[in-house]
């Protein structure tokens, strides 16, 4: 049994807008990880690359839906 991946931004667990918790849950693997990866990938980017791939991340990847969202 193949177990269905989708990348879905959560409502919980979230720091900005979900984007490495997102990451971490479809590999599987812990969202610290996920974020300190993240955090070295902007630094040594300098900064504006790694910010504009979050913000293209975050209108990318659809937010999870529920009864609370829904309207």
């Amino acid at each position: 049994m193949k177990k269905d991946r989708k990348l879905i931004r959560k409502q919980e667990n979230t720091v900005l807008a979900g984007v490495c918790d997102a990451f971490a849950e479809y590999f599987g693997i812990n969202v610290k990880y996920v974020r300190i990866f993240y955090i070295v990938l902007t630094v040594l980017t300098f900064f504006f690359p790694g910010i504009l791939l979050y913000l293209f991340l975050m209108l990318i990847i659809p937010r999870e839906v529920n009864e609370l969202t829904r309207v």
